[in-house]
């Protein structure tokens, strides 16, 4: 359900309506406010072309065009930035010459906060003893003594920042003053930036008070004594401030999570939702700045090991910019003045949602991380860029605000501009203070990673931003303006193709990076042994994890970011210094090409060069070794072992091993992501894609030996397999069969031991004008040559070989191929969306085959096949992470029992998508398989289905005429409802449920026009090959609640935010499997592993209406299975249990069990090929669940929708009633009006109404079954029903 306003966000939209209106008020006034609001509600379809709503915010959606419509793109962009500027930014001018609203109740609270503090009363003697526990954390028991001091009311008070307008009462009264470091997102930092640039979300107002010099000495400098003042002034406004009665609450913050630096928030009780901020400042006489430089020590416990004094330029600075004098404010004003667009441009570049890539969904605070460039700076950035003494000046008067957007991307993404020191010029011209003195320059940039320096030379404004906050934002920079400069659509995205731009996107930790490093580190003994140091103790472990990962990384990593831990949300002064330490820290990497990513040996230096080589052995210590190489040279080098498919975690271990050698960490200390869903790709332990070279050399064995047979009519051009095996996806990709290699005595104990996947191959004939017409006699003369094949193969070479109507099947080196004729003739009878016997009922499933990976009811769709094939084959080439995305992909979909609804090429697809157009920006393509599982059920879950096909361009082959022509024809089929709900994405699952509940009410033809999911490719641009018989709506709706579910649970186990519960429902349902309510039993590890294998638990007890047990010991393959079935759900509260006297469960006893797994149940003896050796019969191709689904499917179709595993990895196949079911007086179930197909013989009319006096139906349970245990007699072990 959507989120409905608060008072406070209704007037702030009354405002920015009164702003859209002019200054017309009356009849017409209060009209056009309406039809804004209205336009708002909509998502702004009618007024803004492609701009929509989501999450209460405007977002934009553009499609470019490719080289032809860039210039069309560029200009739809400008257009959209505008309205999304309409929406976002506040007019304080207009709002108050309408006299009401939030804004003037806002300037009335800044008004009473102006009165009531400067009328405190002076002379008040405040100790300590204010805020006790802080201030000891500061400078001690000893440094407590001489902090008393006598209390002075404000000497001055401002409005500044974003709220600080022209047109602003509070803003008329005094020159504002600057605190240059405060932590507002939109420009709020204290130091006066973005005048007139307010922007929502961040409504809040940033009030600088200028605290008396009276109460300051000017030893104060030395050992935070300054901090400790500056805390207990705080402390004695927030005790006034909390006796007033206009205040709702006094709440306390940090500046940029510095824990020396405290700020009150006061909560007015006349505007809640706009808190004002008050920021302590110095006069700026009050301490020498020639004290305060960055060469000066002012914490005496700063030594080093010989007792020398060391610098404390962070600490310094943090002196001084409370001190800092106006020039940041006069220099953003003088720009503005110049610029009459700046203001609208600084909205776009300082909203924490756009900007750039900021953490501020994990961050609350508005401006993101402590160490990202925040409204403030990219404000100076801005006015420095317009300043006309600036000779590298890009900003000129006549530019909109998109073009200024621009051009500050172009600055910071495609120039040196992060990467130099900016020196501030101030509005007259004079130059700045610092250029003049060399070595304070150079002691400046030695000092900090970045300098962003005030006209005066004395305050550095990016004191607190980080190298790797500095490398992110400029990456961020790039890609943000490779869209702009493209019209709109993304690196690697197919013109066209809807997109969120970069700057519209909030993005998470856990979609930005491939790995995620999580480290606990260990806090410090004393609160005051934190801050011995230039830096508290957190920050500077920070900065070394930093260099360390980045370091060891090397050319493997394209990112590396140490997010900056942040201050406990509802921290008090009167609780102490913040707990900041004992947070675990957050390392986020962005890896380079698998090859460079993955490889086994790090190169060092030479062994000549003596100096280096030393570095290199002090840093991996007892990794480093001498290598020779061929070439004959010896240098130092770093190998990592890991077999084929453990080689994604490398990387993993490198910065594991690098960070517990110079942290002095535990190896428990330090997490990684990496290969925590590994297990579930493994077999008995091992994964199978281990077998991919034996696989490789099989079929080139079976290629030489086909190209050899001289007796066919037509000779073989091409072998082509078809099996994602050979592309890296398939979920389990078939291993070598030791008997038939070995010709072992037998294949083992258990059915699932004699069950074989073969792998589909087309086998292409050279073109002939001979084929028949006649359908029989094609499938003839196809049948003719498949004997002539095995006939050929089988005498001369002694291959085992099984020739069958369309197939033949053939063991080489343990594998077993099934070859299938492709040919250029295709008879006019055969249609790709021909339809199999179990597609022929209302149900819109996916008929489950022996084959998945060959769909067998149509000849032409081995072509689409193999276009299939052949279009993703070369993708991986290009992404090599996308096969193990893929087979994880698979598992999950299958773990939920989606098989039947979902095909593996669909899957296959949508992973593609997120590799060749990654949404949001600035993301790029995930180069690891967690972060690729994350963007997979980001798409599932976020994209509106129901009005847009998803176009999956892999060459980017399409044009943008192409495109809408995919759209127009989509649109063709669309029914009037799909569109009556708009298209934001906070209505699509809306739009899904409204969709399921018509669905029942459509007829089939309308079913089978429009799939409910649409994936355009080059080779279908219909989009319907992989999903005209599913997902339905129904299904996909499903699909796409559990995505977002999943979605979340994932980026809370990526970012280790969510180990302190049980795993969410799946976790907790896999306890009780286990044996459950033992808590977390094992330790830790034992716990993470249950809520990491929660993602692939489905819950079955809520999820389905019956559940059909199956037996073990009858599954092809069960060493797959992840959870065993829920046995003791027949406990569970309203579920029954029927067992089935047809169906005796082999584990009841030794015999039965022995029987069961020496032969399949006898009513699924397999239908298909046997190949005797010896030993048992070996099966190829058996799925006795299949078999049974088909069945199910075929008889119960209009009554029931199943929900299957097709890669055997469940032991259930669960059912859901297709109609609502209830309960009449003498306990029976009743139904309303049923499908015309149903089955007589389950459901019977009644006399008993349902509501819209629809006629009645009684569905016999009992029968259902019965049938379906009969049905399944040897395979299904018992039913449980909901009662």
């Amino acid at each position: 359900m959507e989120r409905e306003p608060t008072r406070e966000e209704g007037e702030v939209n009354e405002d920015i309506d009164a702003a859209a209106g002019g200054e017309e008020s009356g009849t017409g006034g209060s009209r056009k406010r309406k039809q804004a609001q209205g336009a708002r509600k909509k998502g702004g379809e009618e007024k803004v072309p492609g701009l929509v709503k989501r999450g209460g915010r405007a977002a934009m959606v553009v499609g470019g065009g490719g080289m032809a419509a860039a210039a069309a793109g560029s200009t739809l962009l400008e257009y959209q930035v505008h309205n999304v500027l309409t929406e976002a930014h506040v007019d304080l001018a207009a709002a108050r010459q309408r006299g009401k609203g939030m804004v003037v109740a806002v300037d009335g609270a800044v008004e009473k906060l102006k009165e009531t503090l400067l009328a405190m009363p002076e002379g008040e003697q405040v100790t300590a003893d204010a805020a006790l526990p802080y201030v000891e954390g500061l400078v001690g028991q000893e440094g407590m003594r001489s902090l008393a001091f006598a209390f002075h009311p404000p000497t001055r008070m401002q409005v500044v920042g974003s709220y600080a307008h022209a047109g602003s009462p509070a803003a008329s009264h005094a020159r504002g003053h600057s605190s240059g470091g405060g932590d507002g997102g939109d420009g709020g930092d204290g130091g006066g930036a973005g005048v007139g640039s307010v922007a929502r979300p961040c409504t809040h107002v940033d009030v600088a008070v200028e605290m008396p010099q009276a109460c300051f000495r000017e030893k104060d400098i030395l050992n935070h004594r300054y901090f400790a003042r500056r805390a207990l002034y705080l402390a004695t406004l927030a005790r006034h401030l909390a006796q007033c009665d206009w205040v709702a609450a006094v709440e306390w913050s940090t500046l940029r999570d510095d824990v020396c630096k405290p700020i009150l928030a006061v909560i007015p009780r006349a505007c809640k939702g706009w808190p004002l901020r008050l920021i302590p400042c110095l006069p700026p006489s009050t301490f020498p700045s020639r004290k305060l430089a960055p060469s000066r020590n002012n914490v005496r416990q700063a030594t080093s090991k010989g007792g020398e004094l060391l610098a404390t330029p962070k600490y310094n600075m943090g002196v001084v910019e409370d001190g800092a004098h106006m020039e940041a404010h006069d220099v953003i004003s003088h720009a503005m003045a110049l610029v009459p667009a700046l203001p609208h441009g600084l909205v776009l570049l300082k909203q924490p949602d756009l900007n750039l890539g900021s953490p501020a969904v994990r961050h609350q605070a508005p401006g993101g991380a402590a160490d990202w460039l925040n409204g403030f700076q990219l404000s100076l950035l801005a006015a420095h860029l317009a300043s006309p003494h600036n000779p590298h000046r890009r900003i000129t008067p006549a530019m909109s605000a998109f073009q200024i957007f621009r051009c500050v991307m172009e600055a910071m993404g495609g120039t040196d501009l992060l990467q130099q020191p900016i020196f501030l010029t101030a509005p007259d011209g004079s130059p700045n203070a610092l250029q003049a003195n060399s070595q304070a320059r150079r002691d400046m940039q030695r000092a900090f990673d970045w300098v962003l320096c005030d006209p005066s030379g004395t305050v550095n404004y990016a004191s607190r931003v980080s190298k790797s906050a500095l490398h992110q934002f400029r990456l961020d920079a790039q890609l943000t303006y490779s869209v702009i400069k493209s019209g709109g659509a993304p690196v690697a995205c197919l013109p066209g193709q809807p997109v969120m731009l970069a700057f519209m996107q909030p993005c998470a930790v856990a979609d930005r990076f491939d790995l995620i490093a999580r480290v606990h580190d260990a806090p410090p003994a004393t609160a005051q042994a934190a801050l011995l140091l230039d830096e508290s103790q957190h920050r500077r472990r920070e900065g070394v994890a930093a260099g360390v990962v980045a370091r060891g990384m090397g050319e493997r990593a394209t990112a590396v970011r140490v997010y900056p831990r942040e201050v406990p949300a509802g921290w008090r002064l009167e609780q102490g210094m913040p707990a900041v330490a004992g947070a675990p820290m957050l390392i986020g990497v962005s890896l380079a090409s698998p090859d460079t990513a993955f490889r086994l040996v790090d190169k060092g230096p030479s062994a000549d060069n003596k100096a280096e080589a030393l570095k290199f052995r002090a840093f991996w210590g007892p990794k480093a070794e001498l290598r020779r190489w061929k070439d004959g040279t010896v240098t130092e080098a770093v190998a990592w072992e890991g077999t084929p498919s453990e080689r994604h975690l490398i990387p993993s271990r490198l910065i594991a091993f690098a960070l517990q050698r110079h942290l002095g960490l535990e190896e428990c200390a330090v997490r990684v992501t990496g290969g925590e869903l590994d297990f579930a790709l493994k077999v008995e332990g091992k994964d199978p894609a281990s077998s991919a070279p034996a696989l490789s050399a099989a079929f080139e064995r079976l290629s030489s030996l086909l190209r050899q047979l001289p007796s066919l009519p037509l000779s073989i051009v091409a072998l082509h397999s078809l099996s994602p095996a050979t592309r890296g996806a398939a979920a389990f990709p078939p291993s070598p069969c030791p008997p038939a290699t070995a010709g072992g005595p037998g294949y083992g104990e258990g059915m699932w031991r004699r069950c074989v996947d073969p792998v589909p191959v087309a086998v292409q004939l050279e073109a002939s004008s001979k084929w028949p017409d006649d359908p029989e006699a094609l499938r003839l003369t196809r049948h003719a040559f498949c004997l002539q094949i095995a006939n050929s193969l089988q005498q001369p070479h002694g291959v085992e070989v099984e020739a069958a109507r369309d197939a033949v099947d053939v063991m080489v080196e343990g594998f077993a191929f099934r070859l299938v004729l492709l040919h250029d003739y295709v008879p006019p009878t055969e249609d790709v969306t021909s339809s199999s016997p179990s597609s022929s009922s209302l149900t819109p499933l996916i008929a489950p085959s022996p084959l998945p990976t060959l769909p067998s009811s149509s000849f032409s769709e081995t072509h689409r096949t193999l276009q299939h094939h052949s279009t993703l084959n070369g993708l991986t080439g290009r992404h090599p992470t996308f096969g193990s995305i893929a087979r994880l992909a698979k598992r999950w979909v299958a773990a939920h029992l989606f098989s039947s609804h979902l095909k593996e090429e669909a899957v296959e697809l949508l992973v593609a998508h997120t590799l060749i157009a990654p949404n949001p920006l600035p993301l790029l393509a995930p180069k690891s398989r967690l972060a690729g599982l994350l963007r997979f059920f980001r798409l599932l879950a976020s994209y509106d289905w129901l009005s847009q096909p998803l176009i999956v361009d892999v060459n980017s082959n399409f044009s943008h005429e192409d495109v809408q022509q995919i759209q127009a024809r989509f649109d063709s089929r669309l029914p009037p409802h799909r569109d009556a709900l708009g298209s934001s994405a906070r209505s699509v699952a809306k739009r899904l449920k409204q969709s399921a509940a018509d669905g029942g009410r459509e007829g089939e033809k309308e079913r089978e026009r429009r799939p409910a999911m649409c994936l355009a490719t080059p080779y279908d641009r219909d989009g319907d090959t992989w999903t005209h018989l599913g997902p339905s709506v129904e299904a996909l709706e499903r699909l796409c609640a559990f995505a977002q579910s999943a979605a979340q649970v994932l980026a809370q186990l990526i970012t280790g935010e969510g180990e302190g519960d049980g795993g969410g429902e799946g976790a907790g349902e896999e306890r009780g499997r286990n044996g459950g309510g033992k808590g977390r039993e094992g330790g830790g590890e034992k716990h993470r592993a249950v809520q990491w294998k929660s993602l692939f638990l489905s819950p079955l007890a809520t999820s389905f209406d019956l559940i059909i047990r199956l037996h073990p010991a009858s599954l092809p393959h069960h060493p797959r299975v992840l959870f065993p079935a829920p046995k003791a759900l027949s406990t569970t509260k309203g579920w029954l249990q029927v067992p089935s006297s047809l169906n005796p469960d082999p584990s009841s006893s030794s015999s039965s069990s022995s029987s069961s797994s020496s032969s399949p149940p006898s009513s699924f003896t397999p239908s298909l090929h046997r190949l005797t050796s010896a030993g048992p019969a070996l099966l190829i191709g058996f799925n006795p669940p299949a078999l049974l689904l088909a069945h199910l499917q075929e008889r119960f179709g209009s009554v029931l929708t199943f929900w299957y595993d097709g890669l055997c990895g469940s032991e259930v196949i669960g059912a859901t009633w297709r109609i609502p079911i209830g309960a009449s007086a003498d306990g029976s179930a009743v139904a309303p009006s049923l499908p015309r197909r149903a089955q007589q013989a389950h459901v019977l009319p009644c006399s008993q109404q349902a509501e819209k006096d629809l006629p009645c139906h009684v569905v016999n349970v009992a029968a259902i079954i019965d049938d379906i245990s009969m049905m399944g007699a040897g395979l299904v072990a018992s039913v449980y029903v909901r009662q």
